[in-house]
């Protein structure tokens, strides 16, 4: 969920960049946990709404479900990639409901990777079911083995990290010849140049890029008319669920910034 502008390169440094969101996080999953109605919010990303296809989900989200657009985008993003009894590193966890989607819905076993302490302790005492664990890790160095994994999934969080190459060189470090990696985020389009050529360099074939931008924008919207009875708007909470007339919004709509599914494969078997 990019509440800052997502990077469009690696100013700064990235120790301060990575506290300050490892802060944010921490921050939202506190103050979720003690809104009324929080301790039930697993999922923070954008979500997906058709728009009459072409879509991609195998399983259908049923309307009026809480969180049914965010739970879209997570299907979407799997598409026809095969997750039963696959074993699936989640990098960017959050607050756990797309790892508890695919283990429960998709039959994954599933490791959520997060750095927010906070968000990793909501998770091992939420998401309990068999199949599941959460481990505390940067993206850029997670702490578990290499080929540990047949896909590796990242919703909506590589917009925080500071450099892309490492990142993805942990993805290739982590997954098995003939892996997937599923990728999708809100970023520049520099910086979607710099993902797919990183993969191609790392022995990843790009099996499918799809830009997604309006139908994000239509979850968006209907969030927007969702809470259209609120009493008051913060400018800091628009932004950080992209809500019309935000940053993030008008980053989307005017196409300065893409919403892309990504889905590449490592070579080998």
């Amino acid at each position: 969920m990019p509440a800052f502008t997502p990077h469009s390169d690696s100013d700064g440094s990235n120790t301060k960049i990575k506290s300050k969101y490892q802060e944010l996080y921490d921050g939202i999953s506190k103050y979720l946990n003690s809104a009324p109605g929080g301790n039930s919010t697993h999922f923070l990303n954008y979500g997906y709404r058709s728009l009459g296809g072409p879509d991609e989900a195998r399983l259908d989200v049923p309307g009026g479900v809480p969180g049914a657009d965010s739970m879209r985008l997570v299907f979407e993003l799997v598409g026809p990639v095969e997750l039963a009894n696959r074993s699936v590193i989640d990098i960017g966890c959050g607050r756990g409901g797309p790892a508890s989607l695919m283990a429960g819905k998709l039959g994954a076993v599933v490791t959520g990777v997060d750095l927010s302490p906070e968000a990793i302790a909501y998770c091992r005492r939420t998401h309990r079911a068999v199949g599941m664990r959460f481990e505390t890790g940067d993206a850029e160095a997670v702490p578990l083995d290499a080929g540990s994994a047949d896909v590796i999934t990242n919703i909506e969080s590589s917009h925080t990290y500071p450099s892309m190459r490492s990142f993805l060189s942990e993805v290739r470090r982590l997954v098995r010849p003939g892996g997937w990696f599923l990728h999708t985020d809100m970023l520049f389009g520099g910086r979607w140049r710099e993902v797919r050529s990183t993969l191609e360099t790392l022995g990843f074939a790009i099996e499918s890029d799809r830009d997604i931008t309006q139908n994000v924008l239509a979850s968006r919207n209907a969030m927007a008319r969702h809470r259209s009875g609120a009493d008051t708007r913060n400018p800091i909470l628009d932004n950080i669920l992209g809500l019309p007339g935000s940053d993030v919004y008008n980053l989307l709509e005017s196409s300065a910034c893409e919403y892309r599914i990504v889905r590449s494969r490592l070579g080998g078997s």
